[in-house]
């Protein structure tokens, strides 16, 4: 496959997401910024949510905010 860059249409927004009913993400870094922003709006379209942070604090604090699903603690850096 050659070299391809991803293409968002100018003008595009998360109210086009697709239903995503009976899809399953894992998001790494869920909880914060655009992992916390993209499970919010993937968890409200109906897919199954997982979101992984590095402490239970971080994590719990996202599930509340998003919706997900679950949360995994997993710190990458170990």
């Amino acid at each position: 496959m050659k070299n391809q860059q991803a293409f968002i249409p100018a003008g595009w927004n998360h109210f086009q997401i697709p239903d995503q009913s009976g899809q399953r993400y894992l998001i790494t870094g869920g909880n914060s910024g655009l992992g916390l922003a993209a499970a919010t709006e993937l968890t409200r379209k109906g897919a199954h949510v997982t979101i992984t942070a590095r402490s239970d604090e971080k994590g719990e604090r996202a599930l509340s905010i998003s919706g997900a699903a679950e949360f995994i603690a997993m710190d990458l850096t170990d």
